[in-house]
């Protein structure tokens, strides 16, 4: 039967009937057994959820984070070596950041309007003076009495006083006024008369615009605007914090994408050594091909992973601006603060009644509400009519030539006071302007409180993600773990199985391609960890964000100083209280095993040596 074929055509009906064979067995055995068949296509999403809880695990049943030693290392001969953490960045931030000035200037700018609205009811010196040379023509016999066709009239007037607007809306004013006349009338008597009068005046809001609560009601806002000022402020440098904790994170991650990266590459690169030095032996040119190309590969995601590295550092320098990080050229930042993988137990009501206290939101929202309300009762004061209560008394003194002295002596001692009083009322008809206002404020706070329910509800969500964010992160930090494990025995096994068969066959180059893969596979379980542990930190400091204690779990103070006598926001920082567990208190970079890998032929330095410096 088999005569009628070439030996390589009976090689191939033999593997057809081999293949069509395994797929019957296949297709049988994915219909007989029912955890294929059956059960793939029917599953209940719970069970399956539930089995995925892993168990929290102990810090020490971890993967062994062995690039943590080379992470603190130089990389640049050239650039100064300056080591940073977390709450050192964050501190210079707040001395050095241009941003946060920027943000810093906007409650002192609104502050400036408290003083304005105070100063409505400072108290005010005027004065003022005229001088009138008139020269009229006559035509009235009886104007200056005599012959004569024209009337000659100089007068002079100056006055000077204070006045007041009181916080219940008074006005008050106080002035002494002085004239000098000099006329050719026969019946202008005594000639060159000197005059003199004392003169208050006293005016009282009898409906619109009176009492204190409406009269400092622009106190009371701008006092409000800056609260909110502040208020914000404090959300945007909680944002900004949060975004230089990310770079140093990002830098941290670069770096040890770097070490991780050049570990694959010398693995590689002794795999090739290996296969050359044995290539006159056994070694098969397939496989030094396929080595040397995935060498190659591997070098040029290492140049790019160094330039990753320093442009980790330049989005650090550009949140920060401090003089001490230097520049790239000449300073080179090298992250000692490792990430903590501790676990903490967060309680999702306690962190949202946290938040609901000290979120700049929630207090921001209430202290519009508050301004809101202030408007609605100005408004509703505006919509009654004017009436107002005007009152005058003064005394008066005259002298005939040019005696201002004794006319002014005169009011005192000659005569009685004299007084006014009367009323004023005023209102539009139909008062349409002040009814739209205070339409306009009665929305305006309705729409204020709907914001401050969506601003609870909003925050309420922030914090619950947070919260399951924390704890996934710490799940999910654990299965990467577990990950890494396998990859690692996976490449362990390849690579003794290669070892046993490093030969011309077939076999050992599938072993070979085997054995890069996995090495890959390695790399990028190492970094799936490396990213789940600084999510893992980041989440826990986003947590804090969320709950709105961000700034004090920092140590973040504020207060004001003069510079040239213009206020200016100061900002430093002091060592915090830790009241609560933290994923990782700042601890040096651990030192592991140095067979594995020298970095660049860079020196290491011992845990003492490793401190922060600014240069």
């Amino acid at each position: 039967m088999f005569g009628r074929f070439a030996p390589s055509q009976h090689t191939r009906i033999i593997t057809s009937m081999r293949n069509r064979f395994s797929l019957a067995a296949f297709l049988g055995l994915c219909f007989s057994c029912p955890a294929i068949g059956q059960d793939a296509r029917e599953f209940r999403v719970g069970q399956v959820l539930q089995e995925l809880q892993i168990p929290m695990a102990h810090p020490q049943e971890l993967a062994n984070v062995w690039w943590d030693a080379h992470v603190v290392q130089p990389i640049r001969e050239e650039s100064l070596p300056t080591y940073i953490d977390v709450h050192s960045l964050l501190s210079m931030a707040l001395q050095s950041s241009a941003q946060i000035q920027v943000y810093a200037e906007t409650p002192l700018i609104r502050s400036t309007s408290v003083r304005e609205a105070d100063a409505a009811f400072d108290w005010t010196r005027f004065a003022d003076t005229m001088w009138n040379d008139s020269n009229l023509p006559v035509g009235n016999a009886l104007t200056i009495g005599g012959a004569g066709d024209r009337f000659l009239d100089d007068q002079w007037t100056g006055q000077a006083g204070v006045r007041r607007k009181l916080t219940n809306g008074s006005q008050f004013q106080m002035a002494q006024q002085f004239g000098w006349q000099n006329t050719n009338s026969n019946f202008f008597i005594p000639n060159n008369q000197g005059t003199s009068r004392i003169t208050m005046d006293f005016t009282v809001p009898m409906m619109r615009g009176r009492g204190t609560a409406y009269n400092t009601s622009l106190q009371l806002l701008t006092r409000t605007d800056v609260d909110t000022a502040q208020e914000e402020f404090r959300r945007q440098v909680q944002s900004h914090l949060m975004e230089i904790a990310r770079g140093y994170w990002a830098l941290y991650l670069e770096r040890g994408v770097l070490a991780q990266k050049i570990r694959l590459y010398l693995r590689t690169k002794g795999i090739v050594e290996e296969l050359e030095a044995r290539r006159a032996l056994d070694a098969n040119p397939t496989q030094l091909i396929s080595a040397q190309a995935a060498l190659q590969n591997r070098l040029s995601d290492l140049i790019r992973a160094q330039a990753a590295t320093k442009n980790a550092e330049t989005r650090l320098r550009a949140l920060i601006n401090a003089v001490e990080l230097g520049s790239a050229d000449l300073v080179e930042l090298i992250p000692l603060e490792i990430p903590g993988a501790d676990f903490v137990a967060v309680d999702y009501i306690g962190e949202t009644e946290t938040a609901l206290l000290h979120r700049p939101e929630v207090k921001a929202a209430i202290l519009e509400i508050k301004a809101a309300s202030v408007r609605t009762q100005m408004a509703q004061n505006e919509l009654l009519p004017m009436l107002n209560l005007v009152t005058q008394a003064y005394v008066a003194g005259l002298r005939g030539n040019s005696d201002l002295g004794g006319a002014w002596t005169d009011q005192f001692t000659r005569g009685a006071p004299s007084y006014s009083i009367g009323l004023q009322y005023e209102v539009p008809f139909g008062n349409r302007a002040a009814i739209a206002r205070r339409d306009r404020r009665l929305m305006e706070l309705r729409q204020l409180q709907e914001q401050y329910r969506s601003t609870l509800e909003t925050i309420r969500a922030e914090v619950e993600i947070a919260v399951r964010e924390f704890e996934t992160s710490y799940r999910e930090l654990q299965a990467k773990a577990a990950s890494l494990s396998a990859a690692n025995a996976e490449v362990a096994t390849i690579e003794a199985r290669w070892r046993r068969m490093i030969d011309g066959d077939g076999t050992a180059s599938l072993n070979l391609e085997s054995l890069l893969r996995a090495q890959e596979r390695v790399t990028e379980a190492e970094f799936g960890y490396l990213q789940s542990l600084l999510t893992y930190n980041l989440s826990f400091l986003n947590l804090k964000r969320a709950n709105g204690t961000l700034l004090e779990w920092h140590g973040a103070a504020f207060g004001t100083s003069n510079e040239n006598g213009v206020p200016r926001m100061q900002m430093d920082t002091f060592e915090p209280v830790r009241t609560e567990p933290v994923p990782g208190e700042f601890v040096p970079a651990i030192q592991a095993n140095p067979s594995l890998y020298q970095p660049l032929e860079s020196p290491s330095y011992s845990p003492d040596e490793l401190h922060y410096r600014s240069k």
